[in-house]
């Protein structure tokens, strides 16, 4: 069973370690629309048609399940890309995030951090409010984030200080939070160093226990990993590296394809 990934840069591949750790057998193809990043401030419509193009690629690819590794994506086109793609299964980051948050969660008092376009739609809010209609939730959008972990300033100190400026209005509020964008898992230790006492809600790990759950179990065998992206980007290639130390990054020649 090949299984493909997307979302915009490097974030998806805590998506993919996780998915990769969980389900050992099966092929992983991930493609990082690094061209395109970040999704979070774009519109609706170039979501949904960057979306839509990266399904396309990933089935040209031979991809069976398709995971839409961005939370932007997920909030704004996994519907539609279900009913479009229909009857490939296409998988989102929100649900698994949300199900750990509302097992976690001793107040029911839980914060969202994400992109301002996820944090736009309401799609965390209205998902935990549709399992737990008691819990009170708090987003917050913090658009600083991904472009920051993009360059690679995740140890900085400008970091910690960003972190705190989105959360200070809402950490004494919340028990727990789910990290609504699949390159925040890189700063998690930052965020879980400066807020020891808030549960930090693993996206990746989330969608990936998710996903082991509702796809059949694969029999061993030996599996290929190949990550791909369509800009020359030396830290999305660091940073892959760092994930998946043993394999190569391919860049896409035809950018149009994408």
């Amino acid at each position: 069973m090949r299984i493909g990934i997307f979302d915009s840069g490097v974030g998806g591949l805590t998506v993919s370690k996780e998915v990769a750790i969980k389900m050992p057998f099966n092929d992983i193809i991930y493609f990082g629309d690094s061209i395109h990043l970040p999704y979070g401030n774009k519109s609706i419509q170039n979501i949904l048609t960057y979306s839509r193009n990266n399904v396309q690629f990933l089935i040209e690819k031979k991809c069976q399940i398709i995971v839409v590794a961005c939370n932007t994506s997920t909030a704004v086109a996994i519907e539609i890309l279900k009913k479009e793609f229909h009857p490939l299964p296409i998988f989102g980051v929100i649900e698994g995030g949300v199900r750990e948050a509302l097992k976690k969660s001793k107040s029911l008092k839980i914060g969202v951090l994400g992109t301002l376009r996820t944090i736009k739609s309401s799609s965390y809010k209205n998902k935990i409010l549709q399992y737990s209609p008691r819990a009170k939730v708090y987003e917050v959008a913090s658009p600083l984030l991904v472009p920051i972990i993009e360059e690679g300033f995740k140890h900085k100190a400008i970091t910690i200080a960003i972190i705190k400026s989105y959360l200070e209005a809402i950490v004494l509020k919340i028990d727990s939070l789910i990290l609504g964008c699949t390159h925040y898992p890189l700063i998690k230790k930052l965020i879980k160093t400066t807020y020891p006492g808030l549960q930090v809600i693993d996206s990746a790990k989330a969608t990936s226990s998710f996903l082991a759950k509702k796809i059949p179990p694969t029999n061993p065998r030996n599996r290929k990993i190949e990550i791909i992206t369509n800009d020359d980007n030396e830290v999305f290639r660091r940073i892959a590296k760092k994930i998946f130390p043993k394999e190569k990054v391919t860049l896409l020649k035809n950018e149009n394809s994408t």
